[in-house]
């Protein structure tokens, strides 16, 4: 997994074991989000709902959830979509470039370095409440 990850930067991992296992644990180092486990603070945002569609309706968790992606540099992800709506889904997939070849169901998507050295102002929840004019539509 370490290969895949770039060597600085702040890593989001939807499961805490993988941050420390990879000695890649970057919740208490400053500027990264201060996730230690997403599922778990996913249940406190959404009142203990669980990870089907009914957090991506959620404006307070897609919120704090869109400030960890922004924050990041490499995000790690199991099997589903841990609740993301369609903004962080479609802020995930434009500024990041998932690795390919990653063994036993894991998602590794690392920033696009396009956009490493100055990240969006206006992070992913403005960039899906924009008009389809806006965006090109």
């Amino acid at each position: 997994m370490s290969d895949a990850i770039p060597a600085r930067g702040c890593v989001l991992y939807a499961n805490p074991t993988l941050a420390i296992l990879d000695n890649r644990f970057t919740a208490d180092t400053s500027g990264c989000p201060d996730v230690i486990d997403w599922l778990g603070q996913e249940r406190v945002l959404d009142n203990g709902v669980s990870v089907t569609g009914s957090g991506s309706a959620n404006m307070k968790l897609q919120t704090v959830m869109s400030h960890w992606l922004d924050a990041s540099d490499a995000i790690v992800l199991e099997a589903g979509n841990f609740g993301l709506n369609a903004a962080n889904v479609g802020y995930l997939s434009h500024h990041f470039e998932r690795r390919a070849g990653i063994p036993r169901g894991l998602r590794i998507y690392v920033r696009a370095s396009r956009h490493r050295q100055g990240r969006d102002a206006e992070g992913p929840l403005a960039i899906d409440s924009r008009s389809s004019h806006d965006r090109g539509g």
